[in-house]
Order: structure tokens, then sequence, then C-alpha cells
């Protein structure tokens, strides 16, 4: 762990010696996050901000920033990573490369990502450095343009498999299982492995539709996923947020309506399309954003495999293959 000395919350002494303010910390009930934190932040502003390196704005990006960097120059796996953030009550949403993009000396395992280092596994990630920027960075337009695209890929992709399972419900529904076999199959996904590739999200979403909660004899399963739809489904104590959550959806904007006030429950991935009631699933949104999102696919982010996916189309392939 990179804890070399304890800082206070509101000033601490820089490491060139420099008296530096952090009066703006983020507040951690977890004194190990604080000290991991305020330690970064001002490592940070001593070596990295003259690099207009970017300080991540909300708690979960901050969170996978702590992980790294606790664990510098060594290499981690996306559920380590995952582990980690969930033990201290975050959500990990699988983007910690995505750092790099702002400036953060971050490298990947990932041949796809332009910050690849062939020494690492495709699923690893690791912090080089926060006394230097990453060499390589990627201009903020780039970087939009290739989020845009990619979404617009996913949507299409994700109604692309909606239309094949759907098509499929004027027949029998043995045969519907098979089609769904076929198009689980056609994703190459080791059933058993939890290391499943984040391209093939939009198919997953599409294959665990509520139409598609029959097993071979058409017998309805779909109850098994069900908890009541309620406030006291969820977990409060997991979540420090009382404000409107509307940049997880769109990132970088501002709630126009609300900030601070009374906020809503909400599925993440809408509840209609198959999303559980679950802490994994769940976002606070005021009365307004909820009503406009509504249950669109538009916004949701496409980019990592999340726990309840994976749990779910486990749990359906299973039931889907077994005969009677």
């Amino acid at each position: 762990m990179v804890t070399d000395n304890k800082l206070g919350n509101n000033n601490g002494i820089g490491f060139n010696g420099a008296l530096v303010s952090i009066n703006d910390t983020m507040d951690f009930d977890d004194e190990e996050l604080q000290t991991l934190h305020d330690e970064l932040k001002i490592r940070w502003r001593l070596n990295l901000k003259i690099h207009d390196v970017k300080w991540p704005r909300n708690r979960e990006k901050i969170l996978e920033l702590l992980c790294l960097y606790s664990f510098l120059n060594t290499p981690l796996t996306q559920d380590e990573i995952e582990t980690w953030i969930g033990e201290r009550g975050g959500h990990y949403k699988r983007q910690a490369r995505h750092h790099a993009r702002h400036g953060w000396y971050i490298v990947s395992g990932n041949k796809k990502s332009h910050y690849y280092k062939e020494e690492l596994r495709r699923d690893q990630i690791m912090m080089v450095s926060f006394e230097s920027p990453n060499p390589i960075i990627i201009s903020d337009s780039d970087d939009d343009d290739d989020k845009e695209n990619n979404q617009i890929e996913s949507l299409a992709n994700y109604y692309s498999a909606l239309r094949i399972v759907q098509k499929n419900k004027i027949h029998e529904d043995a045969y519907r299982c098979s089609e769904w076999m076929k198009l689980f199959d056609y994703t190459k996904l080791d059933l058993n492995s939890n290391q499943w590739d984040s391209e093939h999200v939009s198919t997953l979403l599409g294959l665990v539709h509520p139409d598609e909660y029959f097993d071979q004899r058409g017998v309805y399963f779909g109850d098994d996923f069900e908890t009541p739809h309620s406030k006291k489904s969820f977990n409060r104590k997991k979540y420090d947020s009382e404000r409107c959550e509307i940049d997880r959806l769109v990132p970088n904007v501002r709630c126009p309506y609300v900030q601070n006030k009374t906020v809503q429950m909400d599925h993440y991935w809408p509840h209609s399309l198959g999303g559980p009631t679950s802490n994994s699933n769940m976002m606070f949104l005021c009365k307004t954003c909820n009503q406009q999102k509504s249950s669109s696919p538009y916004l949701y982010d496409f980019s990592y495999v999340p726990t309840w996916l994976r749990n779910r189309i486990k749990i359906m392939h299973n039931i889907k293959s077994r005969s009677w």
C-alpha cells in the first residue's frame, strides 16, 4: 500500500516541503480511504495538475484511482479492482483504464487500448506513476467521438439481438430455447468464467429480456428473479448520495431540476427490459429525470459487464438447456 504517512483532513505538508491545502477533500467514513485520497490529491497537485491531468469529479471514479494508487506498479485484474471497491462500499463499472485518457499514467493489457502494455494480461490494469503524466494523451474530442460511435454500435447490436429473440415468439418453447442458446453460443463466452468481454454486453442484454423467461416446457421462471419493487428492496446504507445522479447516464452533466433534494430510486438498466431490482442496478434520480429517462436504453453504458447480467445469463442458460 502507498500509505507512507498520515495527512490531516484540512491541510498537509507536500512532498517538496510546501504546505498544501486540501480543504476541498472528499470525506470518507473509512480512514484508509481518507488517507489514500488526501495523499494522492496532494501528489496530483504537486506533480500532475500542471500537466492538465484531470482530477475525477465523482466518488466512484476516485475509488478507481485510489485502488490503482494503493497497488502502484502492481497489475490488478478487473475482478480484483471490483472486489477492492466493493469492500469499501463502491460500485465498479470496469472502466479504470479510461483514467489514462485524462492524463493518469495507467496502462492496460488490452490490445485494443491506446495504453497497451504487452507485459500485462488482457484483463489487467496498472498505475505506473503518480509523478509523471501518461506519455500518450488522447484529445477529448477524439474520446467523445469514439464514445459516441461505440454507443451507436452497441445500441444497434442490442436491437439486433432483441429482434432475433422476439421473432422466435411465434415458435414453440423448445425451439425458442434452442435459438436462445445459439445466440449465446455466438458470443463464444465461457459460461464458467467471470472474464466476459464487454463487446457482447448488448447481445446479453437482449437475451435477458423478460419475454425470454420461459423454459422448454413453456413454464415461466421470471418470478425467481424478482424482489418487491419498492424502496425496501434497496440497501440505502451502501450509498452516501442523495443527489440526482443523471451524470451517471450523461457524463459531466449536472441535474438542472434538483440538487440535494428528494430523489427517487431507479433502475440503471430498465426493469421492463430485464434489469433487476437490486443494489447493483440502482441509481438515484429526481422525479423529472426519472420520467424523462423512462425505460429507454439509449443512455446506458455498454462498456462493462455488470455482475447481475453475468449471473442472470448463467441462470437462464442452465434453465433453458434443461430437458424434461
